[in-house]
């Protein structure tokens, strides 16, 4: 793997901006960073300087791109490595990224993916913009895709941008029914699931990473006062078990609010902590 990273920022379409942005700072606690015209860009907890975790552009619902954050030795190797194999990019800067460079490059499915770079330390413009709130997610957990062909698009992933595939599990022989890739430390930072009929990689889910499991208390407690609907889960994997609560943003994306459930809860927490799946709805 060349270099540690992952998935640092989606852009996603939505028909009205405004209904949108407010879903994400009133409820989630996302900041806005800026607005233009028929653009909003949001900011989690931890996000620093003025990335975005979030892009909201005008349009029909769906997904423009998702953003790979690496260092910038890393985007140099990259670039080194498309151009060694012949694989078509292109070279621009974005106005919020603070990269040298960004790479933006397609995958078979035909979603456009960025790969951008900064180095530790570079926070340009940190002081001037404003903060999320305590209880908002701290960033992208992972974006999951669905795929009319899993394994040429994890595959794509492997061999030109350098993802490592941690899982892959399939549907039949020699179908590939889902994959799991990662340029970080986690489980997986993008996920792919089959399906057939989908005329191009589309979003699944957005999965945003919440600080606790007191945080998604709150967080559910105040989409489901704003009158959104919510799913609640617990699940056990090679992460251990997790809260992954589901709600669908005004455009009607499919977000994810996901933490580790403790082994021993603390005493101020809710029955999140303790539920399992046949009895989640007690949050």
């Amino acid at each position: 793997m060349t270099g540690k990273g992952g998935v640092d920022c989606a852009h996603l379409r939505v028909p009205d901006v405004e209904r949108a942005a407010r879903f994400y700072t009133e409820t989630l606690g996302f900041a806005e960073r800026s607005r233009s015209t028929g653009v909003s860009r949001l900011a989690a907890s931890a996000q620093r300087g003025e990335r975005s975790t979030l892009v909201l552009r005008e349009g029909q619902r769906g997904l423009d791109r998702i953003a790979v954050g690496v260092s910038e030795t890393a985007v140099r190797d990259i670039n080194a490595r498309l151009v060694g194999r012949g694989t078509d990019f292109r070279v621009r800067n974005e106005t919020d990224s603070g990269s040298e460079r960004t790479l933006e490059i397609t995958l078979p499915g035909g979603l456009s993916i960025a790969v951008r770079g900064r180095d530790p330390g570079q926070t340009r413009g940190a002081a001037s913009v404003p903060s999320a709130a305590s209880h908002a997610p701290r960033g992208l957990d992972h974006v999951t895709l669905a795929s009319a062909d899993v394994r040429a698009d994890a595959e794509f992933l492997r061999d030109e941008l350098g993802f490592e595939l941690s899982d892959v599990s399939m549907a039949g022989p020699g179908i590939w029914g889902r994959a799991f890739a990662r340029r970080g430390d986690g489980t997986h930072d993008v996920a792919l699931v089959m399906e057939p009929l989908a005329p191009s990689a589309r979003l699944h889910h957005v999965a945003l990473r919440v600080a606790s499991v007191d945080h998604v208390a709150r967080l559910t407690e105040r989409a489901r006062s704003a009158g959104f609907e919510v799913t609640v889960d617990v699940t056990t994997g090679v992460r251990g078990r997790r809260a992954e609560v589901y709600v669908r943003d005004p455009a009607g994306h499919r977000v994810e609010l996901t933490t580790a459930l403790p082994s021993q809860p603390p005493a101020t927490s809710v029955s999140l902590a303790h539920a399992d799946a046949d009895d989640v709805d007690a949050l």
